[in-house]
């Protein structure tokens, strides 16, 4: 199984494909991680890092009182819709319910499929970097999490 065959085996909804004798610096790895970008995450000391989803659809890390997105990802239903306001991260929940109504909520890709299903959505949109809800505990560096800001909305009441 070559590479370009594993990236359409993950678009596919494949999350274990098996390519047959993989080696250590074998370059089909790269397809099999579909999050982040290669050097992704990275660390910062100082500041909280909350992740993006960048033109490539792969994760970025940046800081997350910056403007480093044009919108935010949001699950409908179980469709991606992109909420385009080009703000800080911490408003996301709030930016796709004013948006899409009570039942959106601000969200990360949990697949594959599923990211290549947001690409789609923010081709949609014509916006190609937005926030997700996905950042560092607050006050712990390299701690990610998923539904990161309900857990610092929950904290901060």
């Amino acid at each position: 199984i070559d590479s370009a065959t594993l990236r359409e085996m993950n678009r596919c909804g494949v999350n274990t494909a098996s390519p047959d004798v993989l080696t250590v610096n074998d370059v089909r790895f790269r397809e099999l991680v579909w999050s982040w970008k290669v050097g992704q995450p990275v660390a910062n000391l100082d500041e909280r890092l909350c992740a993006r989803s960048a033109e490539d659809g792969r994760f970025e890390a940046v800081v997350c009182a910056n403007e480093y997105a044009q919108g935010y990802a949001c699950k409908v239903g179980g469709a991606w819709k992109i909420a385009p306001f080009a703000e800080l991260w911490s408003i996301g929940n709030l930016a796709c319910t004013s948006q899409f109504g009570a039942s959106a909520r601000f969200a990360v890709p949990q697949t594959a499929q599923d990211n290549f299903a947001l690409m789609q959505a923010k081709t949609t949109a014509s916006l190609s970097v937005v926030w997700l809800n996905y950042a560092e505990a607050e006050g712990v560096t390299g701690d990610w999490r998923v539904n990161a800001q309900a857990h610092t909305q929950m904290n901060n009441q």
